[in-house]
């Protein structure tokens, strides 16, 4: 197994194009052009429209804030938990509307055709068996 540590200087940073937050990017794979995989951490400043995604499934984990409402294709609608992931298709038409204040989450965006992923959230004193060639821990 190869393991890599990751700090500041690694991520990449970016200010959305609707100007209501940035994306920290943690890490990815990208395989012909696209990404296979992408794990960022995204601040939230005001509810909005989320960018789309399409062939994408993606996971969104509330960290810290008072919560967001997520409503995807107008027919679903999810109020985020803390450290409860959430998955969707990353291609469906989603608005996030902050609960009390800016949020940060943590986002995992995988190509459908391609790959899976999954976020797990354990606590300090959890075990945990490596069954994939990728894995990703982010302390919290």
């Amino acid at each position: 197994m190869n393991a890599r540590r990751l700090g500041a200087a690694d991520f990449i940073r970016q200010r959305w194009k609707n100007g209501a937050g940035t994306t920290t990017e943690i890490a990815r794979h990208d395989e012909d052009g696209r990404w296979l995989w992408r794990v960022s951490v995204a601040d939230v400043e005001r509810s909005g429209p989320f960018s789309h995604f399409v062939g994408y499934e993606r996971s969104i984990t509330l960290l810290e804030g008072e919560g967001m409402t997520l409503r995807v294709d107008s027919d679903t609608v999810h109020t985020l938990e803390r450290h409860r992931p959430f998955t969707f298709d990353g291609g469906a038409v989603t608005e996030g509307l902050l609960q009390g204040g800016p949020v940060k989450d943590l986002n995992l965006m995988v190509d459908r055709e391609r790959a899976r992923g999954q976020v797990t959230i354990l606590s300090s004193d959890a075990s945990f068996v490596i069954a994939s060639p990728w894995m990703l821990v982010l302390v919290l």
